[in-house]
């Protein structure tokens, strides 16, 4: 299509100077003041998250999970800029199946009611980003585009222009309802993946079970560390 090339030509100028500038940033990270774990909350290293853990806590007696409906953060200090309020319910939506399938596929299995065993988990989209599709498919055409976004993919780093998502979790005893654990971590999807590329909230969805895979990790590992 003569059109649709000569529009792609005309952001090629927009692009390279996006990306002589850095381009996309990688995920924000803000604080979720309204989050009961907001002020328990301490950086990682790594700049990618933020976790708590009761130090007091033996976490080995858990061995299940009880996994509420996602929820959309309501907070003034959100991080939804312009994404509309039925976007960001159709995507709490969508990763609640995500977490049911992925935390419940590993040694820590899923529970529908509480127990002494069960750790309730509560999941908030906190921020969402959208990926500017056009913008990123040209990433990956022109040379310097692909050639940052191989080097971001070979980190595990998100492509230029591709939206993220801004995930909290808080864990509760299932019993007593006192919170024992949470996190606060922003992801996208590796710059390789070309599937973020299929829609506006696509990589914020890969984002969140990127999220939730290593949640499952962590779980398996008997450890809830994000480190």
């Amino acid at each position: 299509d003569p059109e649709r090339l000569m529009k792609t030509l005309a952001l090629i100028p927009l692009v390279v100077l996006a990306l002589a500038s850095g381009g996309c940033a990688s995920p924000g990270l803000e604080r979720a003041r309204a989050l009961p774990v907001d002020s328990k909350l301490q950086p990682l290293p790594q700049g990618t998250a933020y976790q708590y853990i009761d130090p007091r806590r033996d976490f080995s007696v858990y061995r299940r999970v009880l996994i509420e409906p996602v929820v959309v953060y309501t907070g003034a200090d959100h991080g939804f800029g312009d994404v509309p309020p039925a976007d960001r319910a159709a995507l709490a939506k969508a990763i609640g199946p995500h977490a049911a399938r992925i935390l419940g596929g590993g040694r820590v299995t899923l529970a529908t009611a509480p127990a002494p065993d069960v750790l309730r988990l509560r999941l908030t989209v906190v921020g969402i980003t959208r990926s500017r599709a056009l913008l990123q498919g040209v990433t990956y055409v022109i040379p310097i585009g692909a050639a940052l976004n191989l080097a971001k993919g070979a980190s595990g780093g998100g492509g230029t222009f591709t939206g993220s998502v801004v995930l909290a979790g808080e864990f509760h005893d299932s019993m007593s309802g006192e919170l024992v654990a949470g996190f606060l971590a922003a992801r996208s999807p590796n710059a390789l993946n070309v599937a973020a590329l299929s829609g506006e909230y696509t990589a914020a969805e890969l984002g969140a079970v990127s999220l939730l895979e290593e949640l499952r990790t962590r779980f398996d590992a008997r450890a809830l560390q994000w480190r």
